[in-house]
Formats: structure tokens, sequence, C-alpha cells
């Protein structure tokens, strides 16, 4: 195992991203097209957020499937801003990859931005870093 790779190894870079005044009803429709668990938060190109899945439910939450419809009414009227957690820590490429398991793990976090000179370039997860593992063994 390389001990002092860096985080732009593993991190996806085709990249989707939603703006803070689109609604819930719509991020979700685009983590179920692309099988994604995390989105960044654009305003322009300013990384402003980060919203997951988890999120999506807490906002949701109780909603049972006989629901489904009201749910989706429901998450139309929440915006991304309401329910994204906001400035979220970000490293930059040249983080290590034990750095950034260190930070996923300590902050009990599932994602971490990857940003270089303001602009975001990334994203790193756990899934990421489980392949990164199973690569090496």
């Amino acid at each position: 195992m390389k001990h002092r790779e860096a985080v732009s190894k593993i991190m996806s870079q085709d990249l989707r991203t939603v703006s803070p005044i689109q609604n819930l009803s719509e991020v979700r429709q685009l983590m179920e097209d692309y099988g994604i668990r995390h989105v960044p938060v654009l305003d322009g190109q300013h990384l402003v957020g980060i919203l997951s899945r988890t999120d999506i439910m807490r906002a949701s939450w109780g909603v049972t499937r006989q629901e489904e419809r009201d749910n989706r009414e429901m998450l139309q009227a929440i915006l991304v801003s309401e329910a994204m957690s906001p400035k979220p820590v970000a490293v930059a490429p040249h983080t290590t990859i034990r750095e950034a398991a260190e930070a996923l793990a300590e902050l009990d976090l599932s994602a971490l931005p990857v940003v270089q000179d303001d602009e975001l370039v990334g994203i790193v997860t756990t899934t990421d870093l489980i392949r990164y593992l199973l690569e090496q063994y």
C-alpha cells in the first residue's frame, strides 16, 4: 500500500452538482438516475454545501411507500438550501488518502468535496476508500 498517495488518485471527477434553490424531489431523482449518494451544492462556482441521500430521507422522515405521491409533493416544496450540510469540510487534491480517511472517520462523514483554487474538482467518499483498499489486498 502506498502511504503518501494523493486523494486525486481515487476521487470521483465525473460530478453531478446541484443549486441551493433546486427542490429535493429533483435532487432525489438525480441521485437515483446516477446511483450517487452525495451531491455537492454550488452557488455559481462556489461550493456552499453537500447534500446526501440521508439528508433527503430526514426531510421525508416517517413517510411510507403508500404516501409516495404525497412525499414527492412535499420534497418539491423543500429547497436544497434547507436540507444540505452547509460549509462542508473539503480537502485538496494533494491531500493523502490516509488524511482523507482520518477526516472521514474523525468527523463521522461519508464524503469530502475536493477543491483546488476555490474550484470543485472532485469528491471522495467512503466507497472510494473501500475500493482503494480492496485493490491493495
